[in-house]
């Protein structure tokens, strides 16, 4: 399967989706709910990454608080073996919050037959009181060969509201 995006324009993708008029309850469609559907044969899954585990560090004599958020996920399927583990740290200083920060690292790892693919990410959100500035690079690896990096940065302007 091919998906395009189209981006702006009169050409821009677009998604249409039925009205219901909130007056006219009578005229709402009828919605029958999804049958209910068993896992297929040979999954098993591990522990969610979310909610994850959080900890919180307050340095008082510093005056600066951070939070570290982490999780990870297995899910082992017939033909082969995914996992996802993740970790984001958050840094705030009280007498500068401008200047907050997030960094984050995310790996997955999907096995199928021999061969291991791994996707690495890495978050960096800083800021001062104009601008977050925004990076975030991925890697792509097969058996531990780097296949692509593609790094993504953007000042974003603060709009103070």
């Amino acid at each position: 399967m091919t998906t395009s995006l189209v981006m702006g324009g009169n050409s821009g993708s677009r998604v249409v989706l039925p009205c219901v008029p909130v007056q006219d309850a009578a005229a709402q469609p009828a919605f029958v709910s999804p049958e209910p559907m068993d896992k297929p044969a040979g999954i098993t899954e591990g522990q969610e990454a979310w909610p994850g585990e959080w900890t919180a560090v307050r340095d008082e004599a510093k005056e600066r608080s951070t939070v570290i958020w982490q999780g990870q996920t297995a899910v082992s399927y017939p033909w082969g073996q995914f996992d996802h583990s993740e970790r984001l740290t958050y840094d705030i200083d009280d007498a500068h919050p401008d200047t907050a920060r997030v960094q984050g690292d995310s790996e997955y790892h999907q096995w199928v037959g021999e061969h291991l693919l791994t996707w690495r990410g890495r978050l960096e959100v800083s800021s001062d009181i104009h601008t977050f500035y925004y990076k975030y690079i991925r890697t792509l690896m097969r058996d531990g060969e780097v296949i692509r990096t593609r790094t993504w940065e953007e000042p974003i302007p603060r709009d103070h509201q």
